[in-house]
């Protein structure tokens, strides 16, 4: 809900070397329409969602309105970056080196980033 916070997640997202600005979709409460025009500045698209007090129902409403999404039916992964999050720069590049192994191995589900160690607030 912090228009801070996202515009810290958002730099560090344009940052990623090789990133399309095109293929990035963000997630936004309907409630919350000052957001739409940072989402802009970056050239970034957006999908409103009805509001919600529970956070898995909004990933729930932004991944079913993301998959309903004429143009994104033949893509077959999606990455979820919440807000607060600051990407390090070699966030894609990981990904990619992960994808693979992803990919050929029916027991995976995911693949996360995420490291609780890290102390960078």
């Amino acid at each position: 809900l912090s228009h801070n916070s996202l515009r810290m997640s958002l730099e560090t997202v344009i940052m990623q070397p090789g990133l399309r600005p095109q293929f990035v979709y963000v997630c936004l409460d309907e409630k919350l329409v000052e957001q739409i025009a940072l989402v802009d500045l970056f050239g970034f698209k957006y999908v409103s969602v009805k509001s919600s007090y529970n956070y898995m129902d909004i990933y729930h409403k932004c991944l079913h309105s993301w998959h309903e999404n004429e143009t994104e039916k033949e893509k077959q992964h999606v990455i979820v970056i919440e807000e607060e999050l600051i990407l390090s720069p070699d966030f894609l590049y990981f990904l990619t080196q992960t994808h693979s192994t992803f990919v050929n191995d029916p027991n995976l589900v995911a693949v996360t980033a995420f490291n609780p160690n890290c102390k960078c607030f």
